[in-house]
């Protein structure tokens, strides 16, 4: 992405503006969807039960509606991913960001992980009425540089549309070197999704330059209110 072209609106339609925080309900959320969803971020990533509260608001609305799937540590079983994703398709999301199973991987287990995958689109695409977007989460904190490589070649030739790097609960969340290496490793036109511990501009334009297509943050709002201030003062 040439960053030197962004504005405020390709910004916006670059973020996954998410609320997946343990401790929230509701009351919270209702509040937080009310403020966020006229943003036009590319979507409201939002806990899985606080789905149906975001589709609601997004009616009409540029953003779709993103929640996640085996979350936060991937280790739930391949039927219960399934039975999920096609829980959050029918309760209005149209992209699912999905926990790979990180133990599997690093045991050398890539058949179980690609099969899980493969298994998740399959079951989604057959219940859902729209496309559907896809993302894994690699949670590269957990995995050497060699171990992200591999794990991107492998899931960017599954279906899946992006390559996500972390959930955010790990020790540490996206570097600009974790997304090198994913764009150096994924098959055809995946994308890349940078997440976890993106909370400036700077850290929003340093990820895009490296070559991801999506911002994964719960602050969005203040990015681009701070893109609007460093616009105005040219």
């Amino acid at each position: 992405m040439d960053v030197s072209l962004l504005s405020h609106t390709s910004l916006a339609s670059c973020i996954d503006q998410t609320f997946l925080k343990p401790t929230s309900g509701f009351e919270a959320a209702e509040k937080w969807v009310t403020d966020n969803v006229n943003h036009d971020f590319a979507t409201l990533c939002v806990s899985p039960c606080f789905a149906p509260l975001a589709y609601a608001a997004c009616a009409g609305n540029p953003s779709r509606v993103c929640s996640v799937v085996g979350f936060p540590n991937g280790s739930t079983s391949s039927a219960t991913k399934c039975f999920e994703a096609i829980q959050l398709i029918k309760n209005g999301c149209s992209e699912l960001d999905i926990v790979m199973n990180i133990g599997a991987f690093l045991e050398g287990d890539e058949a179980y992980v690609a099969k899980e995958t493969i298994d998740i689109i399959t079951c989604v695409h057959a219940s859902a009425q729209e496309e559907i977007i896809f993302k894994v989460i690699l949670e590269t904190a957990y995995l050497s540089e060699n171990q992200i490589c591999s794990a991107s070649d492998l899931l960017s030739q599954t279906g899946v549309h992006f390559i996500k790097t972390s959930t955010g609960f790990a020790p540490r969340g996206a570097s600009v070197n974790d997304i090198r290496l994913i764009a150096s490793s994924i098959a055809g036109d995946c994308g890349i999704k940078a997440s976890g511990g993106i909370r400036t501009l700077s850290d929003a334009i340093e990820m895009l330059a490296a070559g991801a297509t999506r911002i994964g943050t719960s602050a969005g709002d203040r990015i681009l209110a701070e893109f609007d201030v460093l616009m105005s003062d040219h």
